[in-house]
């Protein structure tokens, strides 16, 4: 082979290369799941968990996405499987079916997450035969917590409904609060007024006595 025949089959080979470059990543796009998702061993099976839509914003709709795989990496789809996701806000719970999602192996539970901060996702049921109770937490190392939508709004920053009824909430607090110390205030100058009037009424038959 001359020289010219090498530099072509070099010029092949890098080609070659290239496409088999470009495939595999095509391939990982299309099966790995989100970065900012968290994946688990559960059983034989691996578990990817995470939004929908990230990031996430409070008052936007989302949805749960969680994914299985066997341990040949292929999608596990159970038709019959019997899923459901229980979302943890603080002291507040709520838990809701996950479906098929629009791809094997993926399901899904919507919902608008109508505050910001922490959530949890706690994974319950069958799929495949096999028993699944597991929780996941929002973090650095897992999937995005939810952001105040407030973030992404232009030109105004207005709150989402959830953020809005918060502070009504705490103003109808304050209010109540005021108008319980507006009567208490009242009731004591009732009091004293009463008291008042007793002493005058006193002071007065005295007068007439010593009179």
């Amino acid at each position: 082979m001359d020289t010219r025949e090498r530099y072509v089959a070099w010029q092949a080979a890098g080609v070659r290369r290239a496409v088999c470059a470009f495939v595999v990543a095509i391939a990982l796009s299309l099966t790995w799941p989100a970065s900012a998702h968290e994946t688990k061993q559960v059983g034989a099976l691996t578990m990817t968990i995470g939004w929908g839509e990230e990031p996430a914003y409070s008052g936007l709709t989302n949805s749960i996405d969680v994914t299985f795989a066997n341990a040949d990496a292929m999608p596990v789809v159970d038709a019959a499987g019997a899923l459901t996701v229980e979302i943890a806000f603080g002291t507040e719970r709520n838990t809701v079916s996950l479906l098929p999602g629009g791809r094997p192996g993926l399901y899904q539970a919507k919902f608008v997450p109508t505050r910001s901060g922490t959530y949890s996702f706690r994974v319950a049921g069958k799929i495949a035969g096999l028993a699944i109770d597991t929780t996941s937490t929002c973090s650095s190392q897992s999937f995005d917590c939810v952001t105040d939508v407030a973030a992404i709004q232009f030109p105004a920053k207005d709150p989402a409904s959830g953020e809005l009824l918060t502070r009504l909430d705490r103003e109808q607090a304050r209010a109540d609060r005021s108008a319980r110390n507006a009567k208490n205030a009242v009731r004591i100058a009732v009091a004293a007024v009463a008291v008042a009037v007793v002493a005058l009424v006193v002071a007065a038959r005295r007068g007439r006595r010593a009179s």
